[in-house]
């Protein structure tokens, strides 16, 4: 239930990006101050950083009154560094953003859209005693305008998941798979729109288009580019070859001829793409490709795609440590055991009929 105005705020922590660095920051640290609290829908939107942008040109004037103020997304507190380093208007932002990526603190104070992962806009003043004064909250109405005039203009977007969350358990948790898609993966997207937010010929290019020549990119982005763009694909490929899980799970059709012809049985396969992604060392991915016309089993480190050697990749297991960590910890082999058992061979055999460029 939202708060009401005179009831007492609960303390809360939360992480936050102030002062060029990621803290933690605790409603208690400011006892004995009035509090500012402005709720925004998401970083690197077209409205939102006129309003930080104004609140940052009245913050000197907040803190001669003894207040402090923060504003509040669901955005992760590494997402606000990258719109922060990305963005004229919010360089400006000189108090705490903070970061409430579960939505827990928007639901308390009544502004959080479940089905949208969002906050409405709202502002909400606090006493020095912690007691909620007064607010403003926007109508939800409003909402359908910030996804349909604001989201649509940004060139990348985070895809839906062909299955519910919890879909592919006890395999893969609905927690890993929530946090993974709405965060993780979401913030390779908004740092890659970022990336390319002053080069608008770029933005009309695919991700696979910027990756597949990385070299036409522009230096001072190539590395983002290649990090979050290689993010936003490899995920975006992910998904779709992932389905509930079934005991005997082996392909068939043409895949399962190439498989046999190109490494002698589909259990040598097995072995040999489990060893790939067991074989690399820190963060990355093991690939099924198909290059020069064969079939070939590699990995590639971080985010790099193997779109940018000129392969064609059909399958894929994400081995960074967010995809499994939560589940499995350490054990990278259960997880890569457990992967064998959602693979959706018919995804896997579309990509391997797919026309080759």
């Amino acid at each position: 239930m939202a708060l009401k105005i005179g009831e007492k705020i609960p303390d809360f922590e939360l992480e936050a990006f102030h002062n060029e660095e990621i803290k933690k920051i605790r409603l208690s640290d400011y006892k004995g101050k009035w509090l500012v609290l402005i709720f925004y829908p998401a970083d690197f939107t077209f409205i939102c950083p006129t309003e930080l942008e104004e609140a940052a040109g009245l913050y000197d004037d907040f803190k001669k009154l003894n207040a402090e103020v923060m504003s509040v997304s669901t955005d992760t507190a590494f997402v606000h560094k990258a719109w922060h380093d990305n963005s004229p208007a919010i360089k400006k932002v000189n108090f705490p953003m903070l970061a409430d990526s579960t939505g827990k603190l928007c639901e308390a104070f009544g502004t959080y859209i479940e089905s949208e992962g969002l906050s409405l806009r709202g502002s909400f003043i606090i006493d020095p005693d912690g007691v909620l004064k007064a607010f403003e909250l926007q109508a939800l109405s409003w909402l359908e305008k910030f996804r349909g005039k604001e989201l649509r203009k940004m060139p990348h977007s985070l895809p839906s998941l062909p299955y519910a969350y919890n879909a592919l358990e006890p395999f893969i948790d609905e927690q890993t798979m929530r946090i993974h898609h709405t965060k993780h993966h979401q913030a390779y997207v908004d740092k890659l729109n970022a990336a390319l937010e002053k080069f608008p010929e770029l933005q009309k290019k695919s991700v696979e288009e910027l990756l597949m020549d990385l070299n036409f990119v522009p230096e001072e982005i190539r590395t983002a580019v290649r990090n979050n763009g290689g993010g936003h694909a490899n995920h975006s490929f992910f998904w779709p070859l992932m389905r509930p899980g079934k005991e005997d799970n082996s392909p068939n059709g043409k895949i399962a001829e190439e498989i046999q012809k190109a490494f002698g049985s589909f259990e040598k396969f097995r072995e040999e793409f489990s060893a790939a992604a067991l074989g690399r060392f820190g963060s990355g991915w093991a690939w099924l490709v198909l290059s020069k016309g064969k079939l070939e089993i590699y990995s590639t480190a971080n985010q790099d795609s193997p779109i940018s050697e000129g392969k064609t990749p059909l399958l894929c297991i994400d081995v960074w440590e967010h995809a499994y960590y939560l589940k499995y910890q350490n054990r990278r082999a259960d997880y890569a055991q457990a992967f064998f058992s959602i693979i959706n061979w018919e995804k896997v055999e579309e990509n391997f009929k797919k026309p080759k460029a």
